[in-house]
């Protein structure tokens, strides 16, 4: 099977998604209160959204 092109962006995106520190996105979370009236897009997947976005080729 072979891969698939547009799936290229995903492991760096992943190593990304890596270095930015979780205590800091929990903290920018709580004081912010960004997911208080959540109701399906957390601010983890809003912050990833835009990252793809941009990184993966068109």
């Amino acid at each position: 099977m072979s891969k698939d092109k547009k799936s290229i962006g995903q492991p760096i995106l992943g190593q990304i998604y890596k270095l930015i520190p979780k205590n800091a996105i929990k903290g920018l979370t709580d004081k912010y209160q960004s997911d208080k009236y959540y109701k399906n897009l957390k601010f983890n997947t809003h912050l990833i959204s835009p990252l793809y976005g941009v990184l993966i080729p068109r």
